[in-house]
């Protein structure tokens, strides 16, 4: 409890964010014929520390083993690597 008159000294030793992840392209329309299509990630906001993303692909209207492969693991961002 501070009495009046109030004064207080605060020190931020670490304010810094390990980011937000995200698609750099809003929307991507392929045809099936590409085959593969590498699907880019970026970290923007802030790179402080090592971050792992688990990812996985979800059934839709596409079934997995007929019209994709089902593919599931992991991204791993280095401190200060977008």
């Amino acid at each position: 409890m501070l009495v009046s008159p109030s004064l207080a000294t605060v020190m931020i030793l670490d304010d810094d964010h390990s980011g937000i992840f995200g698609f750099p392209e809003r929307d991507v329309e392929l045809v099936e014929s590409v085959g593969q299509y590498p699907l880019r990630v970026v970290r923007y906001s802030g790179a402080r520390g090592r971050v792992i993303i688990p990812y996985r692909t979800v059934e839709g209207t596409a079934k997995p083993g007929k019209q994709y492969v089902h593919t599931e693991g992991s991204l791993t961002f280095e401190d200060n690597q977008t």
